[in-house]
């Protein structure tokens, strides 16, 4: 059986990487090299290295393209040591207890600006009043965006993220539901068993434009379609992050994408999703539901197991996925709504929330920037049109909390993630 563990050490990939735009990259090769092999050693002095440390070491020093120089700290100006003082703590993974005035000491700053980072590592808040002092020094100005990105990792690192557990039989879009979530292409979607094994989808608190995924390594940069069906080892987990660009962004979320229940040929998925739902913390359930194929035997049996074992007290919502199969002459959407709603009062939900969507014309959407096939441009044009002519959501969903019929509600998604950030706050 798999051990599921939300591992805050895994979830330092959450953080977002600030390398592309730091201050340093703006000097010339030796000031690069000399502040690499200064930040490596003062890492390997002032706090534990994890493997997420040494992943962004690696990081820095390609980025950096670090060469051979002087490792004295000294001989950095004043603001590139201070910049490297927020470097440690970043590439601690916010390690709030290894930061203390000591740690200032290492870096012999002049006084009156020792003072301050004295009093900001006192309290590592945010929101504490030490930044706006330290922000007004001239030669820290030029640095206010890079510092404030830091800002951003250390006020999400003191978030408990929101959990979410995504659940559903096979054929029901699961795939293509989380890429609409994220915001870009992180899972492969085919009408296959496409995730293997359990996935810890990290939120990161602002776009570094990288995908992150840790597993038996950390990579910083692991590419696209980082979630598919061929891996060796079904029973490991794997953790990734990415920016969710959508209306979940900027929120501390982690979504936990289970594998489909009732795959023939992968006979191991079901045990793994099952364990997930009896052995995981979570704070929501989203509960994919086929609009083409609802009723099936395996999801009256999942459905049953998931009443079994959720807590009472966690919400779930049911997402109707597929909804743009819709056809004129069609069952109308509001007495399916009410067919499944009692289907669903029959496997023991009382008054369940149920939403109606298309993953896909969410997901095509969200990335309508980067399509380049003529066919998912062509998909995009025909689902907008039909979802804004023939396909009224609102008799179904009701009415938008948070839109001006914008298309991410008209298609269903919009609804969804409104449930969350309302339970989330």
């Amino acid at each position: 059986m798999v051990k599921f563990v939300n591992n805050p050490i895994q979830g330092k990939i959450a953080y977002a990487q600030m390398t592309m735009y730091h201050p340093v990259l703006r000097e010339n090769d030796r000031v690069r090299a000399q502040y690499y092999n200064a930040l490596y050693l003062g890492c390997n002095v002032l706090i534990r290295l994890s493997q997420y440390g040494k992943a962004v070491l690696n990081y820095y020093s390609a980025v950096m393209k670090s060469g051979t120089a002087g490792i004295s700290r000294d001989k950095l100006n004043v603001k590139l040591r201070v910049v490297m003082l927020f470097d440690v703590i970043h590439i601690s993974g916010y390690r709030l207890k290894s930061v203390s005035p000591k740690l200032v000491k290492y870096f012999n700053f002049p006084d009156g600006l020792k003072e301050v980072l004295v009093r900001l590592t006192l309290r590592l808040t945010p929101n504490n009043p030490a930044w706006n002092e330290l922000l007004k020094l001239d030669f820290i100005k030029s640095e206010s965006d890079w510092i404030n990105m830091f800002r951003e990792n250390l006020g999400f690192s003191l978030r408990h993220p929101y959990t979410i557990l995504i659940t559903s039989t096979m054929s029901a879009g699961k795939s293509t539901f989380v890429n609409a979530l994220v915001g870009s292409t992180i899972a492969k979607t085919r009408n296959l068993a496409c995730t293997g094994r359990p996935h810890f989808i990290y939120s990161k608190p602002f776009d570094d434009g990288l995908i992150s995924k840790w597993d038996r390594t950390v990579k910083l940069d692991a590419g696209g379609k980082i979630l598919d069906n061929r891996e060796e080892t079904k029973t490991r987990i794997s953790y990734e992050s990415a920016y969710f660009s959508n209306g979940l962004s900027g929120k501390r979320c982690m979504i936990l994408d289970t594998p489909g229940v009732n795959s023939s040929e992968y006979q191991a998925h079901g045990s793994c999703t099952r364990s997930a739902l009896t052995s995981c913390a979570y704070d929501a359930v989203i509960f994919l539901v086929n609009y083409e194929n609802s009723g099936t035997d395996d999801e009256s049996a999942h459905l049953q197991f998931v009443w079994e074992s959720i807590n009472e007290n966690v919400p779930i919502i049911f997402a109707v996925n597929k909804v743009d199969s819709f056809k004129s002459g069609d069952q109308p959407l509001n007495e399916k709504l009410t067919d499944i709603r009692q289907y669903l009062e029959g496997c023991g939900f009382k008054d369940p929330t149920v939403f109606f969507l298309s993953s896909q014309a969410a997901y095509l959407y969200r990335t309508r920037k980067a399509l380049i096939d003529e066919n998912d441009i062509s998909d995009l044009e025909y689902l907008t049109k039909k979802f804004s002519r023939v396909i009224k959501l609102k008799k179904v969903n009701g009415e938008c909390k948070n839109c001006a019929d914008d298309f991410e509600h008209l298609c269903g998604i919009g609804y969804i993630e409104d449930y969350i950030n309302d339970k989330y706050s």
